[in-house]
């Protein structure tokens, strides 16, 4: 949180055995995009996307590594 300086877990809603990983501000600041990888490596990571508080978590369909909003 950019005014309180205090840190916000956005995370609390993603699968158990994942990890949100390489995160990036949407231009506008209202979205986040980031990939959900399994925690053992074994398979490549989904791209997903979610709003700037944590919620409205999805996919969006694909695989990858390090999202960006190009």
């Amino acid at each position: 949180d950019i005014l309180s300086k205090e840190v916000v877990e956005l995370s609390k809603n993603k699968t158990a055995g994942t990890n949100d990983l390489n995160p990036r501000f949407s231009p506008s600041g209202g979205s986040i995009i980031f990939e959900n990888v399994i925690n053992d490596n074994s398979k490549e990571g989904q791209i997903m996307i979610m709003d700037i508080d944590g919620n409205n978590r999805r996919s969006l369909g694909v695989s990858g590594r390090m999202p960006d909003w190009r």
